[in-house]
């Protein structure tokens, strides 16, 4: 792990262990469901440190493969060789859902389940429903249920990207009012939640609450560079030279690309110059047309930056442009783009608290009556790496 990561986890770690030792209404939780679990570091802390049951689950193969990977490599943990593989999801996967499940078992250290599947609001319940079944060794038949209780499950999530946290809110809430007696196989009892990637938010998912919608629309629209910078935490560019310098790095190719965009609009014919991957930034304001597209940009490595000849140059190969046709402006107005972007990134905690409170409101106002309150936590340290820090925080009667 980075220490970003290890950070994150034992931060969230030691936070769920407290809860459950110290509310009650929560010791008896002993199955957690760890949505986009990816390397699944947190979901074998879970297992390991907590001895507690864990659904491992991510929409990816290739993670869900790698963390068994390295869960079966582990050289303190014996797991079985001829765990349980079920590509079928419990018998009714469709090809969107489970692609494979592979079960790791130790009774002094709880369990972990691996599943692949498509995650939304109605497939997080459906694996939830099929993995308690089978971790009660049930067909799935109601008749199996009755005199059984529900089985108190916990939800995490380390960092659920875009629409991930508004769906996994929409599973908890829709199963904390589902519970027919005698029938339910599981009952959501608490969830912690950090989001993340707020630029793969779908459009419908902001403003959420009946209370922000009343005032959002029309006069508060988040565009897809407003969600860029929700991921900005200028706060910490200055903490240490290596962040310094990562910033003034970030900020250098924002402005240079910003430059060169007229021209690359005169030359490609209204093509578009494209994002740079690797950065959480965007390059061109948000627009509400659209306009052909002939070549991109795309992404440029770091070293591509390292000077205006050699990025020149790079721009200029890869786009096949005549040598010298991207000329440097006037430092200038290199600067006043700069201080542009710094402002506008110094928005962006601001834009993050809006996503944070609008979300935190629906789900009081989706969980009403059911007992359940919600709260934020500063879960992390920003200065560990962590920008996304705040968790959402999902259990019985939280006092505000």
């Amino acid at each position: 792990m980075s220490p970003k990561k290890a950070h994150e986890v034992v931060q969230m770690s030691d936070f769920i262990g407290i809860m459950l030792q110290s509310d009650p209404s929560l010791t008896s939780i002993e199955h957690v469901v760890d949505v986009g679990a990816g390397q699944a570091y947190l979901s074998r802390t879970l297992r390991d440190s907590l001895g507690l049951h864990v659904l491992a689950l991510d929409f990816s193969d290739v993670q869900t493969q790698g963390a068994a990977k390295r869960d079966a490599t582990k050289p303190k943990r014996k797991v079985p060789s001829n765990g349980l593989v079920d590509s079928s999801g419990a018998g009714h996967a469709t090809t969107e859902q489970t692609q494979s499940d592979t079960k790791a078992r130790d009774s002094r250290h709880g369990s972990l389940t691996y599943v692949t599947t498509a995650i939304n609001a109605d497939n997080l319940r459906e694996s939830t429903h099929d993995w308690i079944d089978r971790e009660h060794g049930t067909s799935g038949g109601t008749q199996d249920r009755v005199g059984r209780k529900p089985t108190p499950v916990l939800f995490v999530a380390l960092h659920a990207c875009g629409s991930l946290t508004p769906d996994i809110l929409r599973a908890f809430a829709a199963a904390a009012r589902n519970e027919e007696s005698g029938t339910a196989v599981w009952t959501p009892r608490a969830a912690i939640i950090v989001g993340c990637c707020y630029n793969m938010l779908r459009p419908e998912d902001f403003p959420l609450s009946s209370e922000l919608s009343s005032i959002a629309r029309p006069l508060i629209m988040l565009s897809p560079g407003h969600l860029q910078l929700a991921a900005q935490v200028p706060s910490q560019w200055t903490r240490t030279e290596e962040t310094l310098r990562d910033a003034r790095l970030a900020l250098r190719k924002i402005v240079w690309r910003a430059l060169i965009q007229d021209v690359l609009h005169d030359e490609q014919n209204h093509s578009t110059l494209g994002d740079d991957k690797d950065t959480e930034y965007k390059t061109s304001p948000p627009t509400t047309y659209s306009r052909p597209t002939t070549k991109r940009l795309g992404r440029l490595n770091d070293a591509a930056y390292t000077d205006w000849l050699t990025f020149a140059q790079r721009v200029q190969t890869k786009l096949g442009l005549p040598d010298g046709r991207l000329v440097r402006a006037n430092r200038a107005l290199e600067r006043r783009i700069a201080v542009f972007h710094v402002l506008r990134c110094i928005v962006g905690p601001v834009i993050e608290s809006l996503l944070l409170l609008d979300r935190t409101l629906w789900a009081q106002e989706a969980l009403q009556g059911t007992g359940l309150d919600v709260e934020l936590v500063n879960l992390f340290d920003q200065a560990s790496g962590s920008g996304r820090n705040v968790a959402i925080v999902t259990r019985p009667g939280i006092a505000r």
